[in-house]
């Protein structure tokens, strides 16, 4: 004859198996999370690093465009491009302010 008994008592060592477990699991689930983080991230960072000396290399075009038409040592060749004329008696505007006295 069989005896059943449906409501035996678990050991503390396989409630301690279980939930050393779970344990390993969750911990081993939050590495691979962390782990991919720092894979984007490292990612992200090269990409800025990239974008950043593609943004050095434009700026140092626009600056050397910017010299080559502020050159002072062609400044006649600038003004014949846009069409200017040298003026050699130039008359400057002024103001008269006139000071009124108290007397």
């Amino acid at each position: 004859m069989t005896i059943v008994s449906p409501h035996q008592k678990k050991s503390i060592k396989v409630l301690i198996a279980i939930f050393l477990s779970l344990a390993t699991g969750s911990m081993a689930f939050a590495g691979i999370i962390l782990y991919n983080q720092l894979v984007d991230l490292r990612h992200d960072v090269a990409q800025a690093g990239d974008d950043l000396r593609e943004q050095e290399v434009f700026n140092a075009e626009l600056k050397n465009k910017l010299y080559a038409l502020t050159d002072p040592q062609n400044p006649e060749a600038f003004l014949a491009n846009r069409g200017l004329i040298r003026d050699n008696n130039p008359r400057y505007g002024s103001k008269q302010v006139s000071i009124a006295r108290a007397n």
